[in-house]
């Protein structure tokens, strides 16, 4: 799953080199490519997180209740901490040492 998630991100990096050098030539962008373009980014770049979400927690997951994953140790893993929001009951800036996320 994580290799899918990975070739996404570079289908979505490939896209984002594309269109900036054909966009790089005009004089000015709508607010609305240029908001179209940084979604994109987020979305490549919270793809790429989920991957390597998945690469470490894979080994850990037995789909058995109780089993868990330090919430400390995503948030080493990734980018861009609003990725693992919807991992977890609280929002990230709630998150205390020492939470889990149950799988």
């Amino acid at each position: 799953m994580s290799a899918q998630l990975d070739r996404l991100r570079q289908t979505v990096h490939e896209l984002e080199e594309s269109l900036g050098r054909e966009l790089e030539h005009q004089p000015e962008l709508p607010a609305q490519a240029i908001l179209s373009l940084q979604h994109l980014d987020r979305s490549r770049q919270s793809l790429s997180d989920i991957a390597r979400v998945l690469d470490h927690a894979a080994p850990m997951v037995q789909w058995k209740d109780g089993t868990s994953i330090g919430i400390h140790d995503l948030q080493n893993l990734v980018d861009m901490q609003r990725s693992l929001v919807g991992l977890q009951q609280t929002s990230i800036s709630d998150v205390e040492h020492g939470q889990d996320i149950w799988l």
